[in-house]
C-alpha cells in the first residue's frame, strides 16, 4: 500500500502472499480499516514475484460509516444552583449503530 493513502484507510490481503497453481484460481480476502468517514477509493497492486511486468492494478472502493449516537436530551437546563456544590445532570449516549 502507497503510504500516503493510509490516512484514508488502510488494508491487507489474508493470505499476504501465496500461490495460484497451473489453470486454478485462489481467493484472497482483502480486510480494510478505514480512517475516516465518507466514500473512498484506494489503488490496489499486485505483484507476482520474479515477474518483470509491472504489478496488477485494482481499486477498494467503499462506504465507511461511523457511530450513529442518539442523545438522552438536546439541552441539559441546571437553573439556579449553589455555589461550590455538586449538582448533577444525566445525560444518556446512545450508540444505533450496526457496527459492533
Amino acid at each position: 500500500q502507497d503510504p500516503a493513502t493510509t490516512a484514508i484507510a488502510s488494508y491487507e490481503a489474508i493470505p499476504p502472499v501465496g500461490s495460484v497453481p497451473p489453470n486454478s484460481e485462489t481467493k484472497v480476502k482483502i480486510r480494510a480499516i478505514g480512517e475516516k468517514l465518507g466514500n473512498f477509493r484506494l489503488p490496489l497492486m499486485l505483484s507476482i514475484a520474479g515477474s518483470v511486468e509491472p504489478p496488477l492494478q485494482s481499486s477498494i472502493v467503499a462506504n465507511c460509516i461511523g457511530p450513529k449516537l442518539s442523545l438522552s436530551h438536546t439541552q441539559i437546563k441546571w437553573g439556579p444552583t449553589t455555589c461550590l456544590i455538586d449538582n448533577v445532570r444525566d445525560l444518556i449516549i446512545t450508540n444505533d449503530s450496526e457496527i459492533p
